[in-house]
């Protein structure tokens, strides 16, 4: 049996591919958009691929005789064997035709894609075989890295990306989910007090954005969004009775539809730095595809921690987590946190608890403060920071006050603005960020 035929590959479309890489310029760019040395399974051709990328970046004319010095001034010819020269003609000479680099590099794609699912297939079966293995555990990290292994065999998972491909995804792809607020990928952790009402505040963005309304300028129409809430602290019971008010207040506006929403309701919390539980919510979020995810509060995100169990290190997997939701689908991310308690004497400070991390993750990172006579008197709320905005230019509100019709007709929350704010563009509706 030939050394290269014990795992999937397609030798002859990668000899295509560096006969079309060789006999064009273009053909070099064209077969880069697909895919990396690393996928080609013959060790003497991931050097031909890596060594031609190499010569065109340098402006180098390539040819088999260029090519052949480029490889002997790197010293890398071992894996041609003693007639290496030869090969390099050889593959010259193959009958490619370099408008179908293209089609060639995404066989190649393919072997190199069942190779590295098999190879995580036969990892897997040996740690099943341990008796000492939890099974679940061990199937909730299997799918996950399943989800690794596509993103190995794919184009572009290499962790470096150019100035275009970075201010190309900027102007073209982070389109504003809620306009003047939250765009694609934002992140924003909300503290406050108990009862102030954040988790209130939460659902209310989360049918407004829903029903295709600005949560805070209800004549304002927005595209209606997907929703994803997920709380770990709440009842059942409570949470049905207040999603059923904000729902009849929903339905007055033409973009409701029940459909944009989805909930995830953990009572007793849940573990996201463990796989079980994380793999259960990620396959859920996957499935709904959300624009938006609201979560909280994230001390019940880490439910069931061992004593001996790093926290610290629990609340960056929590994190990671939530970093990996937003990267997959565009999500934008709105977490509750509880803030520490404060000391004999001391005022309470509002950022979140558990970990430092918390102040450093987001774009927006919110404290809701009691009002003051003037601005939401006893019952509302200041909405204050316990960190910079990350991002400039958004209006959020100043304070807010409570709707004392609700739930009976309304919102719960009426936005007030202070006039530094008024003077932005509040409602800006682009479609992205490139004006």
């Amino acid at each position: 049996m030939n050394a290269y035929d014990d795992l999937p590959n397609d030798l002859e479309a990668e000899r295509y591919v560096l006969a079309c890489m060789l006999q064009s310029r273009k053909s070099v760019a064209d077969a880069c958009e697909v895919i990396e040395p690393r996928h080609m399974w013959r060790p003497a051709h991931k050097v031909m691929f890596s060594a031609m990328v190499a010569m065109y970046a340098a402006e180098q004319h390539i040819d088999p005789l260029t090519l052949r010095a480029w490889i002997e001034a790197d010293g890398d010819t071992k894996p041609f064997g003693d007639k290496w020269p030869v090969y390099l003609s050889d593959v010259y000479s193959e009958p490619a035709v370099p408008f179908s680099v293209t089609a060639y590099a995404r066989l190649v794609l393919a072997a190199a894609l069942r190779r590295h699912g098999i190879e995580e297939s036969v990892r897997f079966r040996q740690a099943l075989m341990e008796p000492s293995t939890d099974p679940d555990e061990i199937l909730a990290k299997y799918d996950l890295q399943l989800e690794r292994v596509r993103l190995l065999a794919t184009k572009g998972d290499s962790g470096s990306t150019g100035f275009g491909d970075v201010t190309e995804h900027v102007v073209k792809r982070r389109h504003p989910l809620i306009p003047g607020l939250l765009d694609e990928q934002d992140r924003a952790v909300v503290v406050g007090g108990e009862g102030r009402g954040k988790t209130t505040l939460a659902h209310q963005i989360a049918f407004c954005a829903a029903a295709g309304i600005h949560p805070f300028q209800w004549g304002t129409e927005i595209e209606p969004r997907r929703v994803f809430i997920a709380d770990f602290e709440n009842p059942a019971l409570e949470l049905g009775r207040r999603f059923k008010a904000l729902g009849e207040t929903a339905k007055n506006y033409r973009g409701w539809d029940e459909d944009n929403l989805r909930f995830y309701l953990r009572m007793g919390g849940i573990n996201l730095a463990g796989a079980t539980d994380s793999f259960e919510l990620m396959d859920a979020i996957r499935k709904f595809e959300p624009h938006i995810v609201i979560a909280g509060p994230i001390y019940k995100m880490l439910t069931g921690l061992r004593p001996n169990e790093d926290g610290l290190r629990a609340h960056a997997a929590v994190a990671a987590f939530w970093d990996k939701v937003r990267e997959r689908y565009g999500s934008a991310i709105w977490l509750e946190a509880h803030a520490p308690f404060g000391n004999a004497g001391r005022e309470r400070e509002l950022r979140p608890e558990g970990w430092n991390g918390w102040m450093k993750w987001p774009e927006f990172g919110f404290a809701l403060k009691q009002g003051t006579k003037t601005k939401g008197g006893d019952t509302g709320v200041l909405w204050d920071r316990f960190r910079g905005d990350r991002v400039a230019g958004r209006a959020w509100p100043s304070w807010l006050s409570r709707n004392p019709y609700y739930p009976s007709s309304g919102w719960p929350w009426q936005a007030n603005y202070d006039k530094n704010v008024l003077a932005t563009n509040m409602f800006d509706t682009r479609e992205d960020d490139s004006a």
